[in-house]
């Protein structure tokens, strides 16, 4: 899949007849831009708190290309109707902002 795939499918949910795939928070080049002119540091992504990267980092855009094209596959048989949260966590309740007010 081309990085300009990957990034589509980040700026809005893949949408197929059949499976809806929606990536929580991703590093992408536009996204560390917006933080920084949040007034984040630079390196902000590197020192995020358990409450929103529970696995101490956020997710790459190839880490969303890669399970969309996992679910594309012939592979996977008659998958119907689904829709596929790409998240570290449920994100119900948990959307707090993500800004230097709640960021180091």
């Amino acid at each position: 899949m081309s990085p300009a795939v990957a990034l589509v499918l980040l700026r809005r949910s893949f949408d197929a007849a059949w499976l809806k795939v929606r990536p929580s928070w991703v590093l992408t080049e536009a996204e560390e831009r917006l933080k920084r002119e949040d007034g984040l540091a630079d390196d902000w992504y590197k020192s995020l708190p358990s409450a929103y990267a529970p696995s101490g980092r956020l997710m790459w855009p190839k880490e969303v290309a890669a399970a969309a094209v996992y679910w594309l596959d012939d592979e996977n048989g008659p998958v119907s109707g689904q829709v596929v949260d790409i998240a570290q966590h449920p994100f119900i309740g948990r959307n707090p902002p993500k800004d230097s007010s709640t960021i180091p």
